[in-house]
């Protein structure tokens, strides 16, 4: 029984904005030195899953609070042979708003927000989002190679091994008083495709799994990984729990999601990755 944990930790955003899309070079937009210096473009992030019917967004203004008091941040909506639409206004807006936008039905839609301050306007990178039909999961392609695709001899695991593994970990999170995990699409994504590398390479390592997880278009506070191979879905999380750093993950109170990736290689070996993360 071979496991390892990778220990969890907050991460400095400075790590994140070599992977995320939006500028972060000073935008100066004829407002004196000083509030130059902290005016930026606003960004549109798309939330981690779609509830039936809604898009939740995240906008971030990146401005410091006295010019948000000044300012007025402006949500917009598009879609293909549809003119743009203002879905949402905020006056004097908080340094992050959280939206969700009941009025999509299904379709791909694009995002956008436009920071107006004192008659300047910074217009963010937009986003796009599809809502499958009755969905509850918006449509999001593996980012730029990840490979989530199984080589050649290896298989997916017995139906219902994702879900055992689940429903254990949230098992012991509620006794322990903690939320319930749920799937996330980008983490799940994430997960399959380190499994797929660890069963082709027959390593089993952490390396790599954070820049799997950042091409998804993941974004957040906090994410952890824990990685295991010879184990049942019956049993890998018992073991887990045994060892100091694997239990201090699947009970992290930040946690809300979770991607769990299973593969059997081609020698018949099965290999875990299970990533959960925070907003």
């Amino acid at each position: 029984m071979i496991l390892v944990s990778k220990k969890s930790s907050y991460i400095p955003k400075r790590a994140l904005l070599p992977a995320l899309t939006f500028l972060t070079a000073v935008i100066f937009v004829g407002l004196t030195p000083h509030e130059a210096l902290c005016t930026r473009r606003p960004v549109v992030k798309p939330a981690q899953s779609l509830s039936s019917g809604a898009v939740p967004l995240k906008l971030i203004t990146r401005a410091k609070r006295r010019l948000r008091k000044k300012s007025t941040l402006s949500l917009y909506r598009s879609s293909a042979g549809s003119p743009a639409v203002l879905v949402a206004s905020f006056k004097s807006p908080r340094r992050k708003v959280r939206f969700t936008d009941k009025t999509a039905s299904s379709g791909t839609y694009t995002y956008w927000s436009v920071l107006t301050v004192k008659s300047k306007k910074l217009t963010s990178r937009a986003v796009t989002v599809t809502v499958i039909p009755g969905g509850s999961q918006p449509e999001i392609p593996a980012g730029p190679g990840l490979d989530v695709t199984l080589k050649a001899g290896q298989s997916e695991c017995p139906a219902g091994s994702r879900e055992q593994v689940l429903n254990d970990i949230n098992s012991i999170r509620s006794s322990y008083g903690l939320r319930q995990l749920t799937f996330e699409t980008r983490v799940n994504l994430a997960a399959r495709a380190h499994a797929i590398w660890m069963a082709d390479t027959g390593q089993m390592v952490h390396d790599g799994w954070f820049d799997r997880l950042i091409q998804t278009g993941w974004w957040g506070s906090h994410a952890s990984q824990n990685i295991a191979r010879y184990i049942s879905a019956e049993n890998v999380v018992a073991a887990w729990m045994t060892s100091e750093g694997h239990r201090n993950n699947i009970l992290d109170s930040r946690d809300i999601h979770i991607g769990i990736g299973c593969v059997i290689s081609s020698s018949g070996v099965i290999y875990w990755a299970v990533s959960q993360t925070a907003p």
